[in-house]
């Protein structure tokens, strides 16, 4: 099913919760940057190995297949026709997450692509309690003057990069 076909399916079935696709170059952005922090000593280069990756918000699954790349793939998603197009691989750990415990998931990637009406309320609450070593979210570049997420990032102290 394409992009445009899903997203009216949501809408007729009111299962549209703000889903945004993320795009493959958002992907491959991501990809790229976790390359830099897994080197493959027996092919002496720098690749994408196998990850364990959380997904929060994980629309069709997309996202997390590719981050995962062979890895454990774990979902929360809130729409139940988006669950169904999921790949079966793909653990869904929640479908309401404001009520999904993240700390009890250790994985080495989080990542989001939150409602943007929402996205301080997610960004805040997986940068206080995800168990993971890096977190990506795709969110509106607003988000620097955001008190919410300052206050997260200097209370777990972490970086934030752009």
């Amino acid at each position: 099913m394409n992009t445009l076909s899903t997203i009216k399916t949501l809408k007729e079935t009111d299962q549209d919760f703000e889903w945004y696709p993320t795009s493959t170059e958002m992907i491959d952005c991501i990809k790229k940057d976790l390359i830099q922090y897994h080197y493959d000593f027996e092919k002496s280069e720098k690749v994408l190995g196998r990850v364990d990756c959380l997904d929060c918000g994980a629309g069709d699954g997309r996202v997390v297949k590719a981050l995962a790349n062979g890895g454990n793939a774990y979902a929360i998603e809130k729409s139940k026709h988006l669950i169904t197009t999921m790949d079966p691989d793909i653990f869904i750990v929640g479908t309401d997450f404001l009520q999904t415990t993240l700390i009890d998931k250790k994985v080495q990637v989080v990542f989001s692509n939150p409602p943007y009406s929402e996205y301080e309320t997610w960004v805040r609450k997986i940068i206080l309690e995800a168990n993971a070593d890096y977190m990506y979210f795709i969110i509106p570049q607003r988000w620097e003057s955001s008190q919410l997420i300052k206050s997260a990032i200097e209370t777990r102290q972490v970086q934030a990069e752009i």
